[in-house]
């Protein structure tokens, strides 16, 4: 997993314009866009933002678990209906709404896990990684595909 999102986020990377501390713009990035952010704010946030925007609530509904909310709005890909104030958390029934730069992040995010998926049977093998044991209840691995 940790492989994974280290080439997601790599790719991402390459092909959004972004800022970071310590590289300031990215090349060809204006002087607005937003912070380089992670796989993770992808899987716990912008992929669940409909185009009409979706409560706070509902999107830790939606996706299972909280996100980073003060980040996505510091970092330009969200904004909040009604604004609750530099520094302070939304209410639950606040609207989170993707910014432009949110929508252009998902346009590049959407599909690269297909994409990335892609590469590593590509490179591995169809056995490689279709084999990979996941963890089940009891945090046990199935190995096998009778389930031992």
């Amino acid at each position: 997993m940790v492989a994974f999102t280290i080439e997601w986020d790599n790719e991402a990377e390459h092909r959004l314009p972004h800022r970071t501390q310590d590289y300031g713009l990215s090349a060809g990035a204006p002087a607005g866009a937003p912070w380089l952010t992670s796989l993770v704010m992808w899987a716990n946030c912008v992929r669940h933002v409909p185009e009409d925007g979706i409560t706070v609530a509902a999107l830790r509904r939606r996706a299972r678990t909280g996100t980073n909310l003060d980040g996505m709005r510091r970092w330009r890909y969200v904004t909040y209906t009604p604004d609750p104030g530099r520094g302070k958390r939304p209410k639950s029934d606040a609207v989170m709404r993707l910014t432009a730069w949110g929508q252009a992040a998902r346009r590049v995010w959407d599909g690269l896990d297909a994409e990335i998926e892609g590469r590593w049977r590509d490179r591995f093998g169809g056995a490689g990684t279709g084999g990979l044991p996941i963890l089940g209840y009891g945090m046990y691995s199935r190995l096998d595909p009778d389930g031992a």
